[in-house]
């Protein structure tokens, strides 16, 4: 998988246009930085609760029975624009419960994240621009340490506007995770607005908007993305002897198809099908990796319920 995060990373900061407000939320339900860059969250203050849940998939071999997954998660943002500048800082929790059918390596956690965006235009009506990102997570399995579980991303590059609707940028990417080496990556970027129906932005993948009635109250879209979370499990003596917090990544495929409509006022409602091409869980004690679990592809639904003030 490393291959893989590498070339999804080089995508990871697509929404760097979100200077450009719409009326929809994210693409997905969850506790992601990337969820929490959408050019679709609208300025002023936006707060969301999201319930998602994957249905039972086998495990393979070594591993035995299924796997299903039960999320819950919470997003406030807040959001301002500037003559030349855009800024954004927010807050997450999300809550995972781990549903195995035979031997559990862990069931429940507890994920919190604060994060800050800022986009800057050198001048007024001039392509050059600057973007900055910071996103903090501490997660943990319940009663594990949170402080354990800390991982940073942070992102900074300069960006070039086509036109109003269009923007692309390039940067350079760091992203520490409990029990890793730091990493360094390469980050290229894309927003583009096509018409007032059509847009297509990427980060963690690409995801292609569609706006039925051209007035940002109900909007169709289809996205194609990598997710990571990252926690911390309880100290414990891993297969290899050593006493220790182990660390847990687990990454994951994803297409999804979901349906944003507006509800009056501030309100919106999101329902979405969730489809998950790939999952891992990587296990690691003292910098070793030490166990990995894989299970076969499963479906997802996810609900969203919101409101923008």
């Amino acid at each position: 998988m490393n291959k893989l995060r590498i070339s999804i990373a080089s995508l990871i900061i697509g929404a760097i246009a979100a200077s450009t407000p719409l009326n929809a939320q994210t693409i997905s339900s969850g506790d992601s930085v990337l969820n929490f860059l959408s050019p679709q969250t609208p300025l002023g203050i936006s707060i969301s609760q999201g319930i998602e849940n994957s249905f039972g998939s086998d495990l393979k071999s070594p591993g035995t029975g299924d796997l299903s997954i039960l999320r819950l998660d919470t997003n406030l943002t807040y959001s301002k624009s500037y003559d030349l500048s855009f800024f954004r800082a927010g807050f997450t929790y999300e809550y995972s419960d781990y549903d195995w059918s035979n031997a559990s390596p862990f069931s429940k956690t507890n994920s919190f994240g604060l994060n800050g965006f800022g986009l800057h235009t050198f001048e007024k009506d001039r392509p050059w621009g600057v973007f900055g990102l910071a996103s903090l997570r501490w997660g943990a399995e319940d009663n594990a340490s949170l402080g354990e579980g800390f991982s940073f991303l942070g992102a900074v590059g300069p960006t070039y506007s086509f036109s109003k609707k269009l923007r692309i940028g390039a940067g350079l990417m760091v992203i520490t995770q409990p029990q890793q080496a730091t990493r360094y990556l390469p980050i290229v970027t894309l927003n583009w607005e096509i018409n007032d129906h059509w847009s297509i932005r990427t980060f963690n993948g690409a995801t292609v908007t569609y706006d039925l009635n051209a007035d940002k109250e109900t909007r169709l879209d289809f996205t194609v993305q990598y997710e990571t979370r990252d926690f911390v499990l309880k100290t414990q003596t891993s297969p290899t002897g050593i006493t220790d917090e182990p660390a847990v990544a687990e990454e994951s495929v994803i297409v999804v198809f979901g349906v944003t409509q507006k509800i009056g006022g501030p309100f919106f409602v999101r329902a979405y099908l969730e489809g998950n091409l790939f999952r891992e869980f990587e296990l690691r004690a003292d910098g070793n990796k030490y166990q990995t679990i894989k299970s076969d592809p499963a479906i997802g639904l996810g609900f969203q319920v919101g409101a923008n003030f």
